[in-house]
């Protein structure tokens, strides 16, 4: 009699745990381990936690040695350098050159001075740098201007050209130019050519007979 009910409230125990066990847990009453964590817990049936503590992984790692590039010394690379003849300059005369005289007017725009001036150009050719050698002066409202050579350099690495030059005839002190008639000599080639320049208040025009040696163009010009 007392073995069937020693039996009997065995089971009932048994039934009342089977209720109370939480919902994923396994038969012992303890939940699984999350996965990826280094330490689990289960819950004994005496209320304590067992922490089983889980050594770190360790993942193999295999030195690489340095990857090396292949280094190739160049040569230096050189220019062929070519040695350039020095620059020489001689002096040309203008036999048989031909000079036309274009006359300007300037007017200083922020001060009281005007002055004729000429763009000298030959007709015969030269190198294009060469240098017209000239030699000019105003003296007492007298204008004169001689063609002395050419001072050319070579070798001529631009080619032949008819060349130029300035003539200025400035003041010192700058002034206005004056109105009158005055003489006007060109020298080229060992002949001198003659002739007037007359300034009025609105023009300059040049008394010149020539049509060869020198020659002036055009032969009057507004100031």
């Amino acid at each position: 009699m007392k073995t069937a009910i020693f039996s009997f409230l065995a089971i009932v125990l048994l039934v009342i745990l089977s209720l109370f066990v939480l919902p994923g847990c396994n038969k012992s009453g303890v939940l699984p381990a999350a996965n990826k964590t280094t330490a689990s817990k289960s819950t004994s049936l005496d209320g304590k936690s067992d922490t089983v503590t889980k050594p770190p992984v360790k993942k193999d790692t295999v030195a690489k040695p340095p990857v090396k590039k292949d280094t190739v010394a160049k040569p230096p690379v050189k220019k062929d350098t070519v040695a350039k003849p020095p620059v020489q300059y001689s002096t040309v005369p203008l036999t048989g050159d031909q000079i036309t005289l274009v006359p300007h007017f300037y007017k200083s725009p922020t001060a009281d001075s005007s002055y004729l001036y000429f763009v000298a150009q030959t007709k015969n050719f030269y190198c294009g740098i060469s240098l017209l050698h000239t030699s000019y002066s105003l003296t007492i409202g007298n204008y004169s201007i001689g063609f002395l050579d050419v001072v050319q350099p070579s070798p001529c690495v631009i080619g032949d050209g008819p060349i130029a030059a300035t003539i200025s005839f400035t003041t010192n002190p700058a002034g206005p130019m004056p109105v009158g008639t005055f003489p006007l000599s060109v020298t080229l080639n060992g002949t001198t050519y003659t002739g007037s320049i007359t300034a009025t208040a609105t023009t300059i025009s040049f008394n010149w007979t020539y049509t060869s040696g020198v020659l002036i163009t055009p032969q009057q010009i507004s100031k």
